[in-house]
C-alpha cells in the first residue's frame, strides 16, 4: 500500500520485512534462491503469490519451512534434518511422509536381522574360539569388526490433551455492530459474530486487518470499542496470543510450568511433549527461539481448562512435529474454538466455518471453506492409493493375512470417497 512505502524499515511489520526481503532477492535475479521461513509472518494471500513467484521461478530453490501446505505446493525434492544427518526423498511433503515411513520401516527390520545375525556369530566365536574351528572363530571376529548395525531412533507418538472446564450455555459468543479505531482510522465496521457451543470458527484476512484486535476483544483484553458483546453462561476462554506477553521474560521455563501447580516431574514431562530438553528447561524465556517460545506458551495453555479456546497463530513458528500434536489436540477438544490462522493444514483439519476479514467486517469464505474441504478429502484419497500401493508391494514378496484385510477395507474406503 502506498502507507507501507512511506515506512521506514524499523517501522515495518514482520510480514512487512518479509514481502520485502523476498522482492527485493527476486528483483536481483539470482540463479538460486535461498530462504528461511518465508510463509511465517505472512497471509494466506501473500502466501499463494509467494508460491506463484516460486514456480515460475526459473533457477533453483532451496526453502527451509514448517508449512506443509506451501512445502506440497512447492516442492519436488525433500532434504530431511534429523540427529545430524541430512536424507533426501523426491516428491513433495506428502510424497515424503511416506517414504520416510518406509525407510524406516526398512532399517528397523535391517537393524533386528543384524543384530539377530551378529548374536548368532559371537554364540559361534565363544564356542570355538579355542577349539580346532579356533581359526574361523577369529575370522569370523574380523568380519564383525566391520559391521555396522544402522542408528534407529524410535519415534515416541506425543499428545497432549486439553481439558475443557465445563460444558457451557448453548451461546458461546456473540457480537452485534462491533466498532474499533485506531488513530482515527477504522479498523472494525459494524462487525457481527456468533459462535455456538461445540463450532470450530477459523479467520482469515491480510495483514493488519484487525483479527488480532477482534480476539483481544472476545478475550476481554480490548474494552475500548463500541457495539455489543455477549459471552455465554459459564464460558470459560483460554486465550493463546501470537505475542509472548503471558510468559515472564526472566523467568525459567520450568518455573512457569510449575506456576501452574505441577509437580517437578510433571512439568518436565509435559516440556518433554513440546521437545524442551533438560537443558532448556533452566534456560530464561527471552533467550528462546521463536519456536521454543511458541511451545511453552502451548504448554501452559495445555493446563488452563478453559471451554473456549480463542487461538491466534498457534502453530506459528512450530516444526511441523509439534503442529501435529498440536492440530490434533485441538480436534479432540470438546469446547468450541475461534482460530486466526495463516496455516491452511490447521484450517483444514479443524475448522467448520472460516470467515475472511475485510473492510472492518466477517464475510463468508466460502469458495476458500470449500476449497479446504475438497483439498482433505484429495489427500485423504492419496494417502490411501499411497498406503494400498505400500501393501502391494509388501504382499508381492510375502502373504500375510492381516495385510490382505486391511488393503481389503482401504480399497472398499476409496472407493467411497469418489
Amino acid at each position: 500500500s502506498k502507507e507501507t512505502l512511506k515506512k521506514k524499515m524499523y517501522e515495518l511489520s514482520g510480514g512487512e520485512r518479509t514481502k520485502y526481503e523476498i522482492i527485493k532477492t527476486i528483483l536481483m535475479e539470482p540463479d538460486v534462491l535461498i530462504i528461511d521461513e518465508p510463509t511465517n509472518h505472512l497471509d494466506i494471500e501473500t502466501i499463494e503469490a509467494l508460491e506463484e513467484i516460486i514456480l515460475k521461478f526459473k533457477g533453483g530453490v532451496l526453502i527451509v519451512s514448517h508449512d506443509r501446505t506451501f512445502i506440497n505446493k512447492i516442492a519436488t525434492h525433500i532434504l530431511n534434518l534429523e540427529y545430524g544427518h541430512l536424507k533426501e526423498y523426491s516428491g513433495n511433503y506428502d510424497k515424503f511422509e511416506q517414504l520416510k515411513e518406509e525407510f524406516d520401516e526398512r532399517m528397523r527390520k535391517e537393524k533386528e536381522r543384524l543384530l539377530k545375525y551378529v548374536e548368532k556369530e559371537r554364540a559361534f566365536i565363544e564356542k570355538f574360539r579355542y577349539g580346532t574351528r579356533s581359526t574361523q572363530a577369529k575370522s569370523r571376529e574380523k568380519h564383525l569388526e566391520h559391521i555396522e548395525i544402522p542408528e534407529v531412533h524410535g519415534s515416541r507418538k506425543k499428545i497432549i490433551k486439553l481439558e475443557s472446564k465445563g460444558r457451557g450455555g448453548e451461546i458461546v459468543v456473540e457480537l452485534k455492530d462491533i466498532k474499533k479505531k485506531f488513530d482515527g482510522k477504522e479498523i472494525l465496521k459494524s462487525l457481527n459474530l456468533f459462535i455456538k457451543r461445540g463450532e470450530r470458527v477459523g479467520i482469515v484476512g491480510r495483514n493488519g486487518s484487525g483479527k488480532t484486535t477482534l480476539l483481544k476483544i472476545i478475550s476481554g483484553l480490548d474494552n475500548d470499542f463500541e457495539g455489543n458483546l455477549r459471552v455465554g453462561n459459564s464460558i470459560k476462554i483460554g486465550y493463546f496470543p501470537q505475542d509472548s506477553f503471558v510468559v515472564d521474560k526472566n523467568s525459567t521455563s520450568l518455573n512457569e510450568i510449575l506456576k501452574e501447580g505441577l509437580t517437578v516431574q510433571e512439568a518436565r514431562d509435559l516440556l518433554a511433549i513440546f521437545d524442551i530438553t533438560e537443558d532448556n528447561a533452566f534456560k530464561k524465556f527471552s533467550e528462546f527461539s521463536g519456536g521454543e517460545k511458541r511451545k511453552l506458551i502451548m504448554a501452559k495453555m495445555s493446563l488452563m481448562k478453559g471451554n473456549f479456546l480463542v487461538m491466534d497463530e498457534p502453530t506459528n513458528h512450530l516444526d511441523i512435529e509439534a503442529n501435529k500434536v498440536v492440530t490434533n489436540a485441538l480436534k479432540d477438544f470438546n469446547g468450541a474454538i475461534l482460530l486466526v490462522t495463516h496455516d491452511r493444514f490447521l484450517l483444514k483439519e479443524l475448522t467448520d466455518k472460516i470467515y475472511y476479514l475485510e473492510d472492518g467486517v466477517l464475510r463468508d469464505k466460502l469458495p476458500q471453506e470449500t476449497k479446504l474441504k475438497g483439498d482433505t478429502l484429495e489427500k485423504e484419497r492419496n494417502k490411501i492409493k499411497a498406503r494400498i500401493e505400500y501393501l502391494e508391494r509388501l504382499l508381492s514378496k510375502e502373504e500375510n493375512e492381516k495385510r490382505l484385510k486391511e488393503l481389503k477395507i482401504l480399497r472398499k474406503k476409496l472407493t467411497e470417497l469418489k
